[in-house]
């Protein structure tokens, strides 16, 4: 028997799509292969029907399901935090797999190294079962607070690092407010929130297959395009505003301690 003892949440957003079911019980397979790691599984269902959810899934204990009327990805996602039980939280889309040392690797230097946050590599895969790196301009090793958005000066330019990279304490993604309220572009204001608040650490395990599909991101919708560029602004800014604050912070608590001595 399973322990039922979790280490690690993963909150995976489904609108239980009949197409997209095959890939969730791939999901579900590459969690019952993690190694070294216990686990406990949200399905946060945007509008979807819980009758819909594969045997072998909705019979496994480690499974919690959270019915919503359709509220988009982001709601879905947040909302799924006060499910968790366990004290480090990772997000996966209901789409892709999880290597098997994904949950023991993050998890093992997210304990060891002091870090608020570990993101390991993103690989994309593709229908033939092959992986690629999913390139990143954030190199392997510590980050200080704010320095991954730093990578990154226009919308135009790809996104530094992959929320699903990242394993953090559940208390930490509750307390930045996880995805924020965005229907689009929740992830990087996950991501910034997160790197921009504390400084982590980006390690060489791969711990993520992207499913590359042929005709690219399933859930692309007709205004993505359109919104693209003002989400990206938006989070590039919002990453800013978080380091001028935390400079600010720490140039009074000097100043405050001097005056009352």
């Amino acid at each position: 028997m399973p322990s039922t003892t979790p280490q690690t949440a993963v909150i995976t957003p489904t609108r239980l799509l009949p197409e997209r079911l095959p890939y969730l019980v791939a999901l579900h397979e590459s969690l019952v292969r993690q190694t070294g790691s216990t686990w406990q599984w949200i399905l946060s269902l945007d509008g979807g029907d819980p009758g819909s959810i594969p045997d072998q899934i909705a019979q496994d204990p480690r499974v919690k399901v959270l019915a919503l009327p359709k509220c988009g990805a982001a709601m879905t996602r947040n909302l799924a935090l006060s499910l968790v039980d366990a004290p480090t939280v990772v997000f996966c889309d209901d789409d892709d797999i999880l290597p098997s040392t994904s949950l023991s690797s993050r998890l093992r230097h997210l304990r060891t190294s002091g870090a608020a946050w570990v993101a390991g590599q993103i690989h994309n895969l593709f229908a033939n079962g092959d992986s690629e790196l999913r390139p990143s301009p954030v190199p392997v090793g510590w980050h200080e607070p704010g320095a991954v958005w730093a990578f990154v000066d226009s919308p135009q330019q790809p996104v530094p690092l992959g929320h699903t990279a990242l394993m953090v304490e559940t208390d930490y993604a509750v307390e930045v407010g996880g995805h924020g309220g965005f229907t689009q572009g929740e992830d990087y204001v996950y991501t910034a929130s997160i790197t921009g608040r504390a400084a982590g650490l980006v390690v060489p395990d791969v711990v993520y297959l992207y499913r590359d599909h042929a005709n690219g991101q399933m859930t692309k919708g007709e205004t993505y395009d359109l919104l693209e560029e003002h989400v990206r602004l938006f989070v590039m800014r919002q990453n800013a505003a978080i380091v001028r604050r935390a400079i600010r912070h720490d140039h009074r608590l000097p100043q405050t301690a001097s005056s009352a001595a």
